[in-house]
């Protein structure tokens, strides 16, 4: 399977041709394997990126999977044709576990964080990277990685837009998700270290920017305060949280986090971003380290979800970093 790396606008019907293929050779090993279809898919992902092993399928199954597999090879896809295809599979698979899909993070909100990445690194907002310099390296942290789509998006996206290299780390310590990670990051090429264990264990790595789409993950406060430690002096944490969260926060919670960082701004989500009895979402953006002078920014985006609505967000955000980048305390 042959794929590109470039800015190029996506191709929904590569999308749609690598999402129709892959299922359909998923299909064969839930056939003929009689294996769950996520399993039949982490399968192919080895077939795809490893080796093809006949010895478990009949003449026909093979000639089957053999053309599949030929006619993926001879089209170049996008690492992000590649991704929003691998979703699309993924929901099947789940659905098909008949398991609730509020664990995977929306594509919307998936590109909200690319462009809140992409305005950190274009405001100089982390002082270890080289301002001036190509090819700069940043570390990414997710403290929930689930499938990783989330993670992947960021490094499709950021990567070559801005000329550096993303090294990507995740916890999970769920073993079906960490196989689906697995599968996701060598189809896609981005290699990603995963930390097999639970949220609030201590992990040595260091990141620049920490991120993770909470849902309804119970000790949030307890992984958020835990993840302070893999911060680089100058990172952020970036967090898709329910908007009962300070509500619900502890004094004990408050002092630490605002001991050790800087809430530097609130995207207050659309409602129909969240189920009509859901209390809704926001991504809180943190700073570790002591802003002096500085106030939280509150950016509420507009429901409509307009063109001009979205820019209108952009801009808001850019300027917020624009501002800390700027700040000579930080």
């Amino acid at each position: 399977m042959k794929k590109k790396q470039t800015n190029s606008n996506i191709n929904n019907n590569n999308v749609n041709l690598f999402y129709t293929l892959v299922d359909k050779a998923c299909m064969i090993y839930y056939n003929e394997l009689g294996i769950d279809y996520l399993e039949a898919f982490i399968k192919v992902s080895e077939a795809l990126t490893d080796e093809f092993d006949e010895l478990k399928f009949n003449r026909k199954a093979i000639d089957k999977l053999n053309k599949i597999f030929e006619e993926l090879s001879n089209v170049d896809f996008l690492n992000e044709e590649v991704r929003l295809a691998c979703e699309l599979i993924l929901i099947k698979g789940f659905k098909h576990r008949n398991v609730l899909l509020d664990f995977m993070t929306p594509d919307v909100i998936n590109y909200l964080y690319v462009y809140i990445v992409r305005s950190i690194i274009e405001n100089n907002c982390l002082k270890e990277i080289d301002k001036n310099g190509k090819n700069k390296e940043i570390t990414i942290l997710d403290t929930v990685l689930g499938t990783s789509n989330l993670l992947q998006t960021i490094i499709n996206n950021v990567y070559l837009s801005l000329d550096c290299t993303i090294h990507g780390i995740g916890i999970e310590h769920d073993e079906l998700l960490v196989h689906l990670s697995r599968a996701l990051s060598n189809l896609l090429d981005n290699e990603i270290i995963i930390n097999y264990n639970d949220a609030l264990k201590k992990i040595n790595s260091c990141a620049n920017i920490i991120i993770g789409d909470f849902g309804e993950t119970k000790d949030i406060y307890k992984i958020i305060e835990a993840r302070l430690d893999n911060l680089s002096e100058d990172g952020f944490f970036i967090y898709v949280i329910n908007n009962d969260f300070f509500a619900s926060a502890k004094e004990e919670f408050r002092n630490v986090v605002t001991s050790k960082s800087t809430l530097v701004g609130l995207i207050v989500l659309p409602a129909a971003f969240t189920s009509s009895n859901h209390i809704g979402k926001s991504i809180l953006i943190g700073k570790k380290g002591l802003l002096s002078d500085y106030q939280m920014a509150v950016i509420k985006m507009n429901d409509d979800l307009t063109q001009e609505s979205l820019e209108q967000t952009f801009v808001k955000i850019f300027n917020m970093f624009k501002e800390i980048g700027g700040n000579k305390n930080a």
